[in-house]
């Protein structure tokens, strides 16, 4: 069992989608609902990817390896910290796409054909 320390977040999270060993999009997720994701309705709004997103993604890649994930990220309402709040191995990102305007898809698509030219093995 994996207990997590309750954090207070504000009514919104941040999606970042990291393909291979790189963020290439970050957006917010806001809902009055604590469950922002967007096929329940959240509303999404592109953010840039600073610093600190760049960082905690990188933390994930170093543990996992490079791959293609959804790294949630939330912000503690009381210290302002942003923290890891899970990561999605089957990431859903159709929603988003016409809202933050990258091509998810073609980014997939050219890491998995640069690992099969390669000969590396994808994260499973």
């Amino acid at each position: 069992m994996l207990v997590q320390r309750y954090v207070d977040k504000p009514g919104h999270d941040l999606r970042v989608i990291v393909v291979g060993e790189r963020p290439v999009v970050a957006f917010r997720r806001r809902s009055e609902h604590w469950r922002t994701n967007t096929h329940l309705g959240a509303q999404v709004e592109r953010v840039e990817i600073c610093a600190e997103i760049g960082r905690l993604c990188a933390d994930v890649v170093a543990a996992l390896g490079p791959g293609f994930y959804g790294v949630d990220l939330i912000e503690d309402r009381v210290t302002g910290a942003m923290v890891v709040l899970e990561v999605n191995a089957n990431p859903e990102f159709a929603r988003s796409c016409d809202t933050h305007g990258v091509d998810v898809a073609g980014h997939c698509a050219a890491y998995a054909t640069e690992v099969a030219r390669s000969g590396l093995t994808l994260a499973a």
